[in-house]
């Protein structure tokens, strides 16, 4: 006899829960120890899928799920897996956004949770799919159609006969890019978050995240459910009852992006048995540098490892946990890791750098979203291959290390190029960090006319810090090349995040740019200081042959006004030709960096020999 739920991994797992340990809590809720046993998730799982094969879904259609954070909605998105292709959505998108989602995927159906709030319904009401809302009432469930749409079974079913779960990415086009998981894959990219965390049914995880994204949805929820653990569902909650609910309801961990927790660190609680039977804390969807790895764990007084995902497999690799072999990078946990090198081979050699590629049992199907895209798979090295096969390319960019792991050290798309130069920010960002007064930094680029882009930076101080320009790069230019040194700085009280938690570079990009120019006239625009010594004149005619124009100030800064390493070179081989003076790379990028500046150095050093070449 054939077993129904054979098509549904996520459900056969909370029926054998179900049959084990029947009672053993599964959901719950801050101030609700009971919760939702296995055996009661079950029968919800069920009383939804029968819901919406009576609405006409079948197996393949896809069905849109706008969730709240609570634990119905949790349990409601579970029993949309079990019977169709879940399509969940951002309770805060916009109608319109909602709008191009939905026609884009011709869901068949589109279930509003309960939780998901009272303005869920106009988000969603102009849809061509019906709507359902669909609402727990003990052990019954009440489906309360909403107006128009046309009926559910005539709706296309998706290209995969297993597809499950379909999430959407940040990008480019008004919907981004939509990744589609199969059932298994599922399941497979769960188990990656319990193999790496050793995740038993002792186990139970405090969440944050919200159940539209990969990692509250496969990561928190289904990642808690596989090895009979339970999960604390907690809407929307303050970083101070956060970790206070955390204590409450005795979880084992909890995860957040590198923003979440540096709000939450600060509110440990002081008057409580701190940490209670926490045993890690997770860091993801964003980097965690190492000065941030260092402030949580003096903060919170636990391990703190950092995952390493994405939509299209959920978790790839992590920090390994105290006890478990040590690595200097991220150790692979739910895929193979390899290289795609300068010359388009996959490579697994240690040493080896280029852009990541992943193959595994978590990895999705592919993209259904914008149509006729370059396939993002290769295999040995050969670009296009069909969707499904070979390794995927993440866009990220690391290097493999001999002990098993790796690192990663930039995106491609986010590679700036300075004057030909090609500059991570990563790097950037991790010197910046590095300072005590910088709490946060981004560093990304902004286009410009003579050398393509410049680097400029978001800074975030500390309490009560301070830092000057000018002294902020002279501390840079002894950590990094000349040409990695951001140009501009604008101090903010905060770095804007996406709804992911990532920080999206291209935005502050503008930003920066639009601030820069409402702050009026820069050192490039009218008000230029002009030569006043034979010395200064001179050099304004050297370094206009270098960087190739005229509008020069003698207070302009080198980098400012557009040059780098190789007009750097040699504007300094023309100085010491002309003047006899040996100014050096270092010096040019870090003290000497304006035509004043440096005719005070030549006069300095030939003030033994001359009159002093700065009169």
């Amino acid at each position: 006899m054939s077993n129904p739920d054979a098509g549904s991994p996520v459900l056969a797992v909370i029926e054998r829960h179900a049959r084990i340990r029947g009672d053993a809590p599964a959901i719950l809720a801050p101030g609700d120890p009971a919760g939702l046993s296995y055996r009661r998730l079950s029968g919800r799982m069920h009383a939804v899928r029968a819901a919406l094969t009576g609405l006409g879904v079948r197996p393949g259609h896809r069905v849109a799920v706008v969730p709240g954070e609570d634990a119905d909605s949790a349990a409601l998105l579970l029993g949309v897996l079990a019977a169709a292709a879940c399509c969940p959505v951002n309770p805060l998108w916009s109608a319109t956004e909602t709008q191009d989602y939905l026609d884009t995927l011709d869901v068949a159906l589109i279930v509003l949770a309960d939780g998901a709030g009272t303005a869920a319904a106009q988000q969603v009401a102009a849809a061509k799919a019906p709507a359902v809302t669909l609402r727990f009432t003990g052990e019954d469930l009440v489906v309360e159609p909403q107006d128009g749409g046309r009926p559910a079974e005539t709706a296309a079913t998706g290209p995969y006969p297993d597809e499950a779960l379909l999430l959407r990415t940040s990008g480019t086009t008004s919907i981004g890019k939509v990744v589609s998981l199969s059932a298994a894959g599922v399941v497979a990219a769960a188990q990656a978050t319990v193999d790496a965390y050793h995740l038993t049914d002792s186990d139970r995880r405090f969440n944050i995240m919200p159940f539209f994204h990969v990692q509250g949805l496969v990561g928190s929820l289904i990642a808690s459910l596989l090895p009979g653990g339970s999960i604390v569902c907690a809407p929307a909650p303050d970083p101070a009852t956060a970790l206070r609910h955390a204590l409450d309801s005795e979880a084992t961990w909890l995860s957040a992006t590198p923003t979440m927790h540096r709000l939450m660190v600060r509110h440990v609680p002081r008057d409580r048995d701190w940490p209670g039977p926490l045993r890690f804390v997770r860091c993801g969807s964003g980097a965690l540098t190492a000065g941030l790895r260092a402030e949580l764990e003096t903060g919170y007084g636990l391990p703190v490892v950092e995952s390493y995902g994405m939509s299209e497999a959920h978790q790839i690799a992590s920090t390994p946990l105290p006890g478990d072999p040590g690595a200097a990078g991220l150790v692979p946990t739910g895929s193979e890791v390899a290289v795609l090198d300068q010359h388009g081979q996959v490579s697994t050699a240690p040493d080896a750098s280029g852009e990541i590629v992943i193959r595994g049992a978590n990895v999705m199907h592919g993209y259904v979203w914008p149509p006729g895209l370059k396939s993002p798979f290769v295999r040995g090295g050969s670009a296009g291959d069909t969707e499904g096969a070979g390794w995927l390319r993440t866009g990220d960019l690391g290097r493999l290390l001999p002990d098993g792991s790796f690192l990663i050290t930039g995106r491609v798309k986010e590679m700036i190029n300075v004057g030909g130069e090609k500059v991570s920010p990563f790097e950037v960002e991790a010197a910046m960090l590095s300072h005590p007064a910088v709490a946060e930094a981004v560093a990304f680029g902004i286009p410009d006319p003579v050398r393509d882009e410049h680097l400029g930076a978001v800074l975030v101080l500390g309490p009560g810090a301070t830092l000057g320009d000018e002294e902020f790069r002279t501390y840079l230019g002894q950590r990094l090349a000349p040409v990695k040194v951001p140009r501009v700085f604008l101090r903010r009280a905060d770095i804007p995040v996406a709804e992911s938690g990532k920080i999206q570079r291209g935005s502050l990009a503008r930003v920066l740019a639009e601030e820069l120019t409402a702050a009026g006239p820069t050192a490039e625009s009218d008000g230029r200081t002009a030569p006043r010594t034979p010395v200064e004149a001179m050099l304004k005619g050297l370094w206009s042959l270098v960087l190739k124009r005229e509008d020069i100030g003698v207070d302009n800064d080198f980098m400012a006004l557009g040059g780098d390493s190789m007009a750097g070179m040699a504007l300094l081989s023309l100085v010491e030709d002309s003047l006899g003076v040996a100014i050096t790379p270092a010096e040019l990028f870090t003290d000497i960096t304006t035509i004043e500046a440096m005719a005070a150095a030549i006069g300095e050093r030939t003030s033994g020999t001359t009159e002093g070449a700065g009169r």
